[in-house]
């Protein structure tokens, strides 16, 4: 349940309680005379609620995005952030100027990124079903191998937007054919090496283990 809803509910209830006249609690009985009761001391039993009780929607989605857009548009207008952007992206920019000049800059990124796509795949489908059926699991291992796949696939995304865009590339199906064929193999080649190595530390440690 949300916090929200479940501190207004309190409230409520607190609320309904305080303002529910004790009097009409109290049963006739014979012989039994009701006293009556004074409202200045139900007022004075009343306890003070501070205002950090009754604030029930600091935990609202709303809040919370109206505090971290406060934080962002406080951040976008700093210069010292500005400044600490720049020194990030001014050596990136720099590169990324010196290296597109080189002759078959997008057939090598793409082949590249094509290798990285081909042997994260095999090694989180293909691998780790070979090392579960000798019983042997590693979230470190999968959670590496996710990672690398999904950076080798949001590169060679980004890799052709950029080559399309400029006309390097995309328009040459002799290119592409060649750099996704050489790509895939070498992706076949990182994924055996690192396959041969998966299975290398789980013997090693089925041994120490029987040792």
């Amino acid at each position: 349940m949300n916090f929200s809803v479940l501190s207004a509910l309190v409230m409520s209830a607190v609320i309904s309680f305080g303002s529910f006249q004790p009097v009409q609690l109290l049963a006739q009985e014979p012989g039994v005379q009701n006293v009556p009761i004074d409202d200045g001391a139900l007022s004075s039993a009343n306890v003070p609620v501070g205002d950090g009780a009754l604030s029930t929607n600091d935990g609202d989605p709303d809040t919370i995005g109206e505090k971290l857009d406060a934080v962002t548009e406080q951040v976008n207008t700093s210069g010292a952030a500005q400044d600490a952007t720049e020194n990030i992206l001014t050596p990136i920019r720099e590169i990324g100027e010196v290296i597109v000049g080189i002759p078959g800059f997008y057939w090598i990124a793409f082949a590249m990124m094509a290798a990285g796509f081909v042997s994260f795949l095999l090694q989180l489908v293909l691998g780790k079903l070979i090392m579960l059926a000798r019983f042997h699991f590693s979230l470190t291992e999968i959670m590496s191998d996710t990672l690398g796949l999904l950076v080798s696939s949001i590169g060679l995304v980004l890799l052709t937007q950029a080559a399309t865009s400029t006309g390097h590339l995309t328009n040459s199906p002799a290119a592409v054919l060649s750099a996704s064929i050489v790509g895939a193999f070498f992706g076949l080649i990182f994924y055996f090496r690192g396959q041969t190595q998966e299975l290398r530390e789980a013997r090693a440690l089925r041994a120490g283990r029987k040792g």
